[in-house]
């Protein structure tokens, strides 16, 4: 399969407090045809997931004030079909 042909039909979420972050990557995937939404307000892409979700969420880790398993739960509740990424510096990892 090759991905170019079908990414405009691929919609992507990118949640981000960082506006320079989010802008980027926005930047970078639209480039590349895919469907993307920037959001640094979670309850406004909350809101917009539950309406239209998307295929790939892309969350900043830094930028959450929930647990990142309370998000994941409640929008698995909404759809089971959403992919994550999630961004976080190396050190929350450890």
């Amino acid at each position: 399969m090759n991905i170019k042909e079908l990414a405009s039909e691929f919609a992507v979420f990118i949640f981000s407090q960082d506006a320079d972050l989010g802008s980027r990557i926005k930047f970078t995937l639209s480039s590349h045809k895919f469907e993307t939404y920037f959001f640094s307000d979670f309850d406004e892409m909350f809101l917009r997931l539950e309406s239209s979700p998307p295929h790939i969420l892309i969350i900043d880790y830094s930028s959450l004030i929930r647990s990142l398993s309370d998000v994941f739960q409640s929008i698995l509740k909404i759809s089971s079909e959403v992919k994550f990424i999630c961004l976080a510096d190396s050190s929350v990892l450890n």
